[in-house]
């Protein structure tokens, strides 16, 4: 078990996501950089999508209470277990007793507390994790507050040793533009334009959250096409606003929409994207399909070696 003795701003207990609900209104939620969440299961010897605590803005503090193996990615962080600095992306183990202190983010905007066993919180609509829009999911679906007691689930067999996250699977050490496929409204946007959103860097701004990230920077591109209606819409989706405002919907982001969709983020660049901080900049970049699918199955491959075995198809969710 796990106490929460400081929460910080922001934490929720987050997995691969829920499918099978968007026709009811109900995204798939799950982990902002799920690549991560999926890098530090591994580590543990957790199954990929197992629920973690996705910690997010300030830091705060945890206590052990039992003999625990686990690991830390996505965001780096100044982390501390009693008065020891501890590293990410490793395999670490605590005693019963021992505190997990994080001072502060230091790079990137998610870190994941990934536990042997997993985070063990009732499942609803066939996920663990939070969704604080319709408060259900993770730890009464809600944030962590100080005082929580978060159960681990019990898995067969030893915690792995001394696993240590290889660089393809670093999110925060990936370079680079984002890789954006074409939309369905693509064509509303003329060749000009489309060079325009491509060869400017755009800025994360401070509207950013779970729900979609904006990117400001491109005002003077317009769409003279608008959707007659609301249309399914998913993780990645890139909504260009009146306004000339590109919101990416990320992992909370509504299940239709109207603005018109001219492209969407490739789920592997996806992660990275997730990561960036407000005020950062971003740059972004058409790719076709082959490219997209290629990263993907670079992640996969890099997974599966660093567990040492293949998953059931379904383990790596597709938004890797």
């Amino acid at each position: 078990m796990i106490e929460v003795v400081r929460a910080p701003a922001y934490a929720t207990v987050q997995d691969a996501g829920r499918d099978g609900f968007r026709s009811s209104g109900v995204p798939s939620g799950g982990a902002m950089d799920l690549l991560s969440l999926f890098a530090g299961n591994v580590l543990v010897g957790n199954d990929p999508g197992a629920a973690a605590i996705e910690w997010a803005l300030t830091g705060g503090s945890l206590r052990f209470r039992h003999d625990t193996t686990f690991a830390l990615t996505g965001a780096t962080t100044d982390t501390r277990l009693n008065d020891y600095v501890v590293p990410h992306g490793r395999t670490l183990r605590a005693r019963s007793g021992d505190v997990l202190t994080i001072d502060a983010i230091t790079a990137g905007r998610f870190l994941y507390l990934c536990f042997h066993g997993g985070v063990d919180v009732p499942v609803v609509l066939g996920g663990r994790g939070s969704y604080l829009p319709g408060a259900f999911g993770g730890l009464d679906g809600r944030r962590l507050a100080a005082g929580d007691v978060i159960s681990l689930g019990r898995k067969s067999g030893a915690a792995p040793r001394d696993r240590e996250l290889p660089r393809e699977l670093n999110v925060l050490g990936m370079r680079g533009s984002i890789g954006l496929m074409r939309g369905p409204q693509a064509d509303g946007l003329s060749p000009g334009q489309w060079r325009a959103l491509t060869e400017h860097e755009l800025v994360v701004s401070p509207h950013s959250d779970r729900t979609g990230y904006r990117l400001s920077g491109l005002e003077s591109v317009r769409t003279g096409t608008s959707s007659a209606k609301s249309e399914p819409s998913c993780a990645g989706a890139v909504q260009l606003t009146p306004a000339g405002e590109l919101i990416v919907l990320m992992a909370d982001g509504p299940t239709v929409g109207g603005y018109p969709k001219i492209g969407v983020v490739a789920a592997g660049h996806l992660p990275r994207l997730a990561q960036t901080a407000v005020g950062a900049r971003v740059q972004l970049r058409v790719i076709e399909t082959r490219e997209a699918v290629a990263v993907l199955a670079t992640h996969r491959s890099e997974l599966r070696k660093l567990a040492g075995h293949e998953f059931p198809a379904q383990a790596l969710d597709s938004r890797t």
